[in-house]
């Protein structure tokens, strides 16, 4: 029941989700503080909400479901924004932040097209 007419598919929000959970793990790893580590952290655990609501099989047939899970994504974009624009400063191994900040961007923008948010 995505909001909007472009939206992506549960399947390629979930993958891309899953993607930038994975990626997320990696900078964990990376990161060079423990203070990074714990908002690299962070931004994981909100990732990882987000692909267990997407995982729901009955996610889309269930409007309050979908509704509940596309506030609770809505409400995390925030953190995850923020991540993104702070990922350099963490994470010192560029690749890994060039890698981090790829998957935020792609995660972001299909969430908010299948969230409508």
């Amino acid at each position: 029941m995505p909001k909007t007419k472009n939206a992506p598919s549960r399947q390629e929000t979930l993958d891309a989700m899953q993607n930038l959970y994975d990626t997320l793990t990696d900078a964990y790893w990376a990161a060079s503080t423990i203070e990074a580590k714990d908002r690299i952290y962070g931004a994981e655990e909100v990732v990882f909400d987000i692909v267990t609501e997407l995982q729901r099989e009955d996610l889309e047939a269930n409007t309050a479901a979908f509704k509940a899970a596309g506030e609770k994504v809505a409400a995390a974009m925030g953190k995850v924004e923020q991540l993104k624009q702070d990922i350099d400063k963490l994470v010192h191994a560029m690749k890994v932040a060039v890698k981090v900040a790829a998957a935020l961007d792609k995660g972001v923008q299909l969430a908010s097209k299948y969230f409508g948010i």
